[in-house]
């Protein structure tokens, strides 16, 4: 948009001159709509009619010489925030009489024709300075939207307020509807199961299951973690370079104003050079300021991590040291000092982890944080040699600003060092916006290095754990007596049932008193071959388990009933209520389920 389009423009807005040119001025009426129509058709003032001007009255009424059509245009002209800028020649925020004419003697002659000032002359200014008139013209526009929205009637505003707020009303009644059955859907399949069986701890397992289901379907897994950090890290590529893009513009506009106030192509081309060396020295030091962020999250996010497994240590601290205090009998000693053992191992892991967070927090972060910040020091001391030297070119040119006043010398100087000012706010605003993004970054990674560890930390954890026993004295037999806490142990390791798990051996192998128990450690019935091989049942062939000791036995056991959720769809969790879908993969016809269902019941009758 040219100058010429702006003035027409304001005719559809009847804007009024702004305060800041003179309290009467802002007072001074509309602009007149025959005089602006005149001035587009003008094609220069002469030297007798910019004499004739008194600026003062100009600025403070509107009306400086008699020319209608003068009036109209230097008054849009000097009411533009650039213009005014530049033309304020002390810097006071406060354009004088003497300041507007000066600005615009120099305006004189752009177009190459000293004698007379024309709408050439004008536009060939605003372009120098880099003044936006289409985001000006928007304004107006918004202005005019504004005037004609306080035009409706006070009744017809009420009527459309009460209709948005019945429509709002509908569609929030439709939302509560939608979310109805989903919300009951929730309700109904939280512990259903357990609630209805009367058995407390099977519905705590079952719930369990179905959290970790869910934990998937939100994106918890390493995969989607991995995603989401991705999507994040692409987020902050585009802050990057949309900042970069705007970089590049302000530099532009910046060597544009340069060439177009005077500066030769070979002062250009030397303030260019020396500029790019500063630029790429920031440039290296912004990329080694990401680096040390990068160890900085990276750093952080371990802490967060180690941070999570060590509540989980003091809670299985806490827990073994219980079971302590409820151990008696004539092998008390024995079991409280494997369980005393266990909790060695978990204090150790502890403090190696607590160490590892006091290194990285008071080596590594540390190490990264003095070094961003003699970078960043660096980099404050560049963008002020920047200034310098763009300062200094402007100084020394020979043809920057020739034949102009002083002041209006000085008032362009200041506008072209705006440009600067402007990459520097950039740079600030990319910086924090990167900053917010890379908080998200460090917490999904630090949830991401949970995760992956979640597996070797549980397996720790589960090794160092103990559990009082759950079930009834002297209810295995064989080469399972007296071992009621190895079963639960084992049970617990791998979020079973202590009963559950016991009844299932109980009808398995008669409470450890069967052949294959006896003989092959194999307390479940479990095919194929076990840690100490195999052996053949000769009427069949068939091949049963063989293991090397009552532990490795049950561990197998129950290792492989802990997967039956994961690996059978109909099985939602290893537990009492599922007893009938287990059964079905366990053990092909006959009555299994009811069996092991009797057992159970049994064993916790007698546990009252």
């Amino acid at each position: 948009m040219n100058f010429n389009d702006y003035l027409m423009k304001r005719l559809s807005v009847g804007m009024q001159q702004p305060a800041k040119t003179g309290e009467a001025g802002a007072n001074a009426g509309q602009l007149d709509e025959n005089a602006l129509k005149n001035s587009s058709l003008f094609s220069s003032f002469s030297a007798d009619d910019l004499a004739n001007i008194d600026f003062e009255k100009l600025l403070s009424e509107g009306v400086g010489s008699d020319n209608e059509a003068l009036n109209a245009v230097l008054r849009s002209f000097l009411e533009l925030e650039g213009i005014q800028n530049a033309a304020d020649g002390d810097e006071n925020g406060e354009l004088s009489a003497e300041e507007a004419k000066a600005f615009i003697m120099s305006v004189i002659g752009k177009d190459g024709d000293a004698s007379n000032l024309s709408m050439e002359d004008l536009d060939a200014v605003v372009q120098e300075l880099g003044i936006d008139l289409d985001t000006v013209a928007q304004a107006l526009d918004e202005v005019l939207n504004e005037n004609k929205e306080e035009e409706v009637k006070p009744e017809e505003a009420k009527e459309a307020e009460k209709a948005q707020a019945v429509e709002e009303a509908e569609e929030a009644k439709e939302a509560e509807k939608a979310q109805a059955p989903k919300a009951a859907q929730q309700a109904g399949g939280s512990g259903g199961a357990g609630a209805s069986s009367g058995v407390g701890n099977s519905g705590g397992a079952s719930g369990a299951s179905n959290n970790r289901k869910t934990e998937e379907a939100k994106g918890e897994t390493p995969e989607e973690i991995k995603k989401d950090i991705q999507a994040k890290n692409e987020e902050k590529d585009k802050i990057e370079a949309d900042a970069d893009k705007e970089i590049e513009e302000q530099e532009n506009a910046k060597e544009k104003a340069m060439k177009q106030y005077g500066v030769s192509d070979e002062e250009l081309e030397k303030y260019k050079e020396e500029e790019k060396k500063l630029d790429d020295q920031i440039k290296d030091n912004e990329n080694s300021i990401k680096d040390q962020d990068k160890t900085i999250s990276d750093a952080n996010a371990t802490i967060k991590s180690n941070e999570s497994y060590i509540k989980d240590i003091d809670a299985q601290i806490s827990s073994n040291q219980e079971v302590i205090s409820k151990i008696s009998g004539e092998d008390s000693g024995d079991k409280k000092a494997e369980i005393e053992s266990k909790i060695s191992n978990l204090e150790n892991e502890k403090k190696a982890k607590e160490e590892e967070n006091n290194k990285l927090q008071n080596e590594t972060i540390k190490k990264a944080e003095e070094e961003k910040k003699n970078l960043e020091t660096k980099n404050q001391e560049l963008e002020k040699q920047k200034e310098e030297l763009l300062s200094k070119t402007l100084a020394e040119s020979k043809g920057f600003c020739s034949g102009m006043p002083s002041d209006a010398r000085k008032g362009i100087t200041e506008q072209i060092k705006q440009y600067d000012e402007k990459v520097k706010d950039i740079r600030e605003k990319r910086d924090k916006d990167v900053a917010e993004v890379q908080k998200d970054i460090t917490a999904l990674e630090a949830k991401l290095k949970t995760a992956e560890e979640k597996e070797k930390r549980g397996e720790f954890l589960k090794e160092n754990s103990a559990v009082a026993s759950s079930l009834p004295e002297n209810l295995m037999k064989g080469v399972l007596e007296g071992k009621e806490d190895v079963v639960c142990e084992i049970a617990e390791k791998y979020g079973l049932e202590p009963e559950f798990f016991a009844a299932i051996i109980g009808l398995e192998s008669g409470w450890g008193t069967s052949g294959y128990a006896t003989s092959n450690f194999n307390f479940g019935g479990v095919s194929g071959s076990g840690d100490a091989g195999y052996s053949v049942r000769s009427s069949d062939g068939h091949k049963f388990a063989k293991y090397s000791s009552v532990e490795a036995g049950l561990d197998a056991m129950a290792k492989n009933l802990a997967s039956y959720d994961e690996r059978f769809g109909d099985v939602n969790a290893v537990d009492i209520n599922n007893v009938y879908a287990i059964g079905g993969h366990y053990c092909v016809g006959g009555d299994w389920a009811n069996k092991v269902s009797s057992i159970y019941n049994q064993i916790k009758a007698k546990m009252g």
